[in-house]
């Protein structure tokens, strides 16, 4: 998932970095649902402060003697607001973190642009790649061929993506 002091800071930037990757980043969307975070965010801390204070005012007229019953009141209504915007801000940030699960993450600053794996840079080659006189096989083509793998039993077993492994194969694994 992103960083979410990028969401936060300079999104303008933060779009010209992910279009590289040709995502389109709606900065509208991201600034609206900041601005009502940091709100309720302000709105639950003032109500936290407002029943601190008013739990030391009570502390004190009981510790005086005095009648708490009206304040007590009040601060049982003060803690129904705080849940309510507790509730909505935990709501936004999961719509937050969601929206976020969606942005890829940034490219690197020496990647190149492209869309394809053809503009790509070759950086280096090392050795010679190597040439047969044969088709290459994939390993699961080779598996099944030698009875080692098995993937239509796995298959109605777990589901797919998964094998089973027989024979020798079965016992190099456990070995």
């Amino acid at each position: 998932m992103i960083d979410p002091k990028l969401l936060r800071g300079d999104l303008s930037d933060l779009q010209q970095q992910l279009a590289t990757r040709g995502y389109a980043l709606d900065i509208d969307f991201w600034q609206t649902v900041e601005s009502e975070r940091k709100s309720l965010q302000i709105k639950t801390e003032e109500l936290q402060s407002s029943r601190n204070a008013g739990a030391k005012q009570v502390g004190a007229l009981k510790k005086s003697g005095e009648d708490a019953s009206e304040l007590l009141a009040e601060m049982h209504n003060v803690s129904g607001e705080i849940k309510t915007a507790e509730d909505e801000l935990r709501t936004l940030q999961e719509r937050i973190n969601k929206a976020a699960m969606q942005i890829p993450n940034i490219p690197a600053a020496d990647v190149p642009v492209g869309t394809s794996e053809d503009d790509n840079v070759e950086v280096r080659k090392w050795g010679t790649p190597r040439t047969f006189d044969f088709e290459i096989q994939d390993h699961t083509y080779i598996g099944e061929t030698l009875g080692m793998l098995d993937f239509e039993a796995a298959t109605k077993l777990t589901g797919s993506r998964f094998n089973v492994l027989k024979g020798q194969l079965a016992q190099m694994h456990r070995a």
